[in-house]
């Protein structure tokens, strides 16, 4: 029987109750033939890297034991045995196959997508989990995508390897299977064994504008942001000014915006946009930021001068 039988599916449930004539019916099973093509590939990577002793192949899914340990941060299985970098609570990043070895970490992102917003949103997602495991592990990393013959075109210096679709026998009644064999060889470990340094993502966001208030160097306070944490840190905060808290989006290679200035009525923020006010909900990584700094922002005293330092930064892009 193959063995992305035995994964725990986030769509199969949901594809179960879709009647084939509601509308929404071909999105879900879209998602979930992603889900199967990620397992499907994963067990490919199984099989080659069982005569590659010389690294540390991550194993997730249904080779994962009930009884392992579990941490309370950094890397962690979430509910369906998928790899994840949690802090604070907080989900920092996720892999669909991870290799550590002495001198690089490789990750792969396993793929169907081909249009493109999805290919926008790959392409932030490698620079942040880059970032993250050069910080995690000192040593140079690597990423490889997993996607079929011409769905995806090239993402910048990130190697693409196409493995066809096969068809796959989506019978439902046999999927999310028990008991696999999880006889493996000894350099294939649980995230629980990897040994690596630790990333405090509130703790950083702190320290770096921190940092900003002594030295009132906004360009040094970007630089440092994306030489370390291209990806992982989004909001470069700026302080406040009337009462009012500004801060500058981040994203990978793109230019700043002008200041993002938001008002707040006791624990609710809103964004104002183009003469809107747009609620931060609870749940945005925005709102958490705010929630941390606060009690940290200092009072804005040159506002121009920052609009100047933007234009400059932005020249330099």
């Amino acid at each position: 029987m193959e063995k992305y039988y035995y994964y725990d599916y986030k769509m199969l449930e949901v594809l179960k109750c879709t009647p084939k004539e509601h509308e929404n019916y071909n999105w879900h099973l879209k998602n979930f033939l992603g889900e199967v093509y990620e397992y499907f590939v994963y067990e490919l990577l199984i099989e080659k890297y069982r005569k590659i002793t010389d690294v540390k192949f991550i194993l997730k899914g249904p080779y994962i034991k009930s009884d392992i340990k579990e941490i309370w941060e950094g890397f962690k299985y979430n509910k369906k045995n998928e790899i994840y970098y949690f802090c604070n609570k907080e989900t920092i990043a996720e892999y669909d196959a991870l290799i550590i070895g002495k001198d690089k970490v490789l990750f792969y992102e396993i793929t169907r997508a081909s249009n493109k917003a999805s290919y926008i949103v790959l392409r932030n997602e490698i620079i942040r989990k880059i970032s993250l495991l050069k910080l995690l592990f000192d040593r140079s990393v690597e990423c490889i995508i997993i996607t079929p013959k011409n769905h995806m075109e090239p993402i910048g210096k990130y190697t693409i390897e196409n493995i066809e679709v096969p068809i796959f026998d989506l019978d439902l009644r046999k999927f999310n299977k028990k008991k696999i064999d999880r006889k493996l060889p000894k350099h294939f470990i649980y995230l629980n064994e990897v040994q690596c340094n630790t990333f405090n993502y509130f703790d950083t966001v702190i320290k770096l504008y921190t940092e900003f208030c002594k030295t009132k160097d906004l360009e040094y306070y970007y630089s440092e942001i994306k030489r370390k944490y291209d990806g992982l840190i989004e909001r470069l905060f700026l302080g406040i000014n009337k009462r009012n808290i500004y801060f500058l989006k981040l994203k990978p290679l793109k230019k700043i915006s002008n200041p993002i200035k938001v008002v707040s009525k006791k624990n609710c923020f809103y964004e104002l946009s183009r003469g809107k006010r747009i609620k931060i909900e609870s749940k945005k990584r925005t709102y958490k930021d705010i929630i941390v700094l606060r009690k940290h922002l200092k009072e804005i005293n040159n506002l121009n001068g920052i609009l100047k330092s933007i234009k400059n930064i932005n020249e330099t892009l």
